[in-house]
């Protein structure tokens, strides 16, 4: 799981992370069942996958308090809806 997970970070942000911890696990029943977890990843470096056509990365960085503050001002309950 933690080799998919860098996988995804390289082609979402670009970044390859050091160490990562998975903090939290979670069964949501909504439609379908679906696993939710939430990681961790520490000492990120810049080592993004090859783009492809049209695809382009914009980083933004922030804070852990930065992050959960924007989490609980945009309400953003669900990590599927972006």
């Amino acid at each position: 799981m933690v080799r998919q997970t860098q996988i995804e970070l390289r082609e979402e942000i670009g970044y390859r992370a050091c160490r990562i911890e998975i903090c939290w696990t979670s069964n949501v029943f909504l439609i379908i069942a679906h696993k939710v977890r939430l990681f961790v990843a520490y000492d990120l470096e810049w080592d993004p996958l090859e783009l492809g056509d049209q695809e382009e990365i914009h980083v933004q960085t922030f804070t852990l308090d930065e992050a959960l503050e924007a989490t609980r001002l945009e309400c953003r309950c669900d990590p599927e809806a972006a």
